[in-house]
């Protein structure tokens, strides 16, 4: 829903655009968007910044991810921009997801720790760029994103039972590869 928004938004933009390829030089973008899967839609935040030089780009950046599990991506940021039609180009960034944190949950029976690791990220997609004005541009893109977690879970049964088992403790590990589409709206300067 948050991306719609921002969609409604940015189409005015659109109607100032100028159709003039991007300047090659030193760009810093912040990104903003939504990815979708099979977990409720999450919240993406980046910034990064790189160097255009003729159709390529190479950058960094790092994030939020608000998806399923709250991580930070840092990641390489690589796009191609074909001749042809030169404010489309296509993206990739891959890199590593670090988690935030661990989480301590409690109830009647339990003691739970869960020990959330990071692990790859990446994204691949394409988009369209806006030129705004000569050293600023718009861009909107949609992709393919990968974001693994492993998450290990320690429980203690029965904590408050007597006898052997009392105090026994479980150990459980699931190792999860989220995959989702993501939306996302970039504003780009270049310097």
């Amino acid at each position: 829903m948050r991306f719609i928004l921002i969609i409604l938004i940015a189409c005015p933009l659109a109607g100032l655009a100028q159709s003039s390829p991007a300047p090659t030089g030193w760009k810093t973008n912040i990104t903003a968007g939504e990815a979708f899967g099979e977990s409720m839609p999450g919240l993406v935040l980046q910034a990064g910044g790189g160097f255009r030089f003729r159709n390529f780009y190479a950058g960094a950046g790092a994030g939020y991810d608000k998806y399923k599990f709250e991580s930070y991506p840092v990641f390489a940021d690589f796009r191609f921009f074909p001749v042809k039609v030169p404010n489309l180009f296509i993206y990739g960034q891959g890199g590593y997801s670090l988690p935030n944190g661990s989480k301590k949950g409690t109830d009647d029976s339990y003691l739970d720790i869960y020990d959330i690791s990071g692990g790859l990220y990446s994204d691949i997609g394409v988009g369209y760029n806006l030129m705004l004005k000569k050293k600023q541009a718009l861009a909107l893109s949609l992709g393919y994103s990968l974001k693994k977690v492993s998450v290990e879970r320690y429980g203690y049964t029965c904590l408050y039972c007597s006898g052997p088992s009392a105090f026994e403790r479980t150990t459980s590990i699931y190792n999860y590869n989220l995959r989702r589409i993501m939306l996302k709206m970039l504003y780009e300067i270049t310097w």
